[in-house]
């Protein structure tokens, strides 16, 4: 960076550095601050989108949400099961990250969700709000570098809650269809599906909620930025 700030003939004109909380970087403008006689203290600001960032991933991973997220990945790397269970130990956010990614692993799943949605918006087109009684509408599904897909996440899910509870409803019975029908023909059973095992219960929707409104005001800061 040394090299880049005399070749550009800026040596005069340094001011201040809007970095993230690495402790790389703290070196470098140490280093910076010796070389070209600044108070490193004085010129190294924080980046208030990477404070939000750290704060919101600790609130909804844990102490070290890093960690956890590159052990999720290697994980389901090798193994989908194993993913799916360290995914549940999170809680209510763990089993909603698993519904929607295991009906995001199969177009025919989607569009059962899609289905089940219609048929509910059909009975009553008001069930889910006036913004949602249009058409249906697919889940959001979070990533591992943004927290904010995770709100999002929870945002459509807890509006799109009775279509959820419905959904995973039937694929209980579905697979209990299957094994009827199986065991009628004496034939090996079939693996149980892991959304049955994350259906969300009445308090994992009341702590979702608590957790929206909470980020609620680390999203609405991010977007202002």
């Amino acid at each position: 960076m040394a090299a880049i700030i005399r070749a550009f003939k800026i040596v005069d004109r340094i001011g201040y550095f809007v970095l993230d909380n690495a402790t790389n970087n703290d070196v470098a403008i140490d280093q910076l601050a010796d070389e070209f006689g600044f108070i490193a203290k004085e010129r190294r600001l924080r980046c208030i989108g990477h404070v939000i960032n750290l704060i919101a991933k600790q609130l909804l991973l844990g102490e070290d949400p890093e960690l956890f997220e590159l052990q999720a990945d290697a994980v389901a790397a090798n193994e989908l099961r194993k993913a799916v269970q360290l995914w549940r130990s999170k809680g209510p956010i763990g089993k909603l990250h698993n519904i929607v990614v295991w009906i995001y692993r199969s177009p025919q799943r989607k569009q059962r969700f899609l289905s089940v949605q219609q048929q509910l918006l059909d009975e009553n087109a008001t069930i889910f709000g006036d913004d949602e009684s249009s058409r249906p509408q697919n889940l959001e599904l979070d990533n591992s570098t943004r927290w904010n897909s995770t709100y999002r996440m929870i945002a459509r899910a807890v509006k799109l809650r009775l279509t959820i509870d419905e959904y995973v409803s039937r694929e209980k019975q579905r697979h209990e269809r299957l094994l009827y029908r199986r065991r009628g023909r004496h034939l090996a059973e079939t693996k149980r599906p892991s959304i049955i095992d994350d259906a969300l219960t009445t308090a994992d929707w009341q702590i979702l909620m608590i957790y929206l409104d909470i980020l609620r005001p680390l999203e609405e800061v991010t977007v202002e930025l």
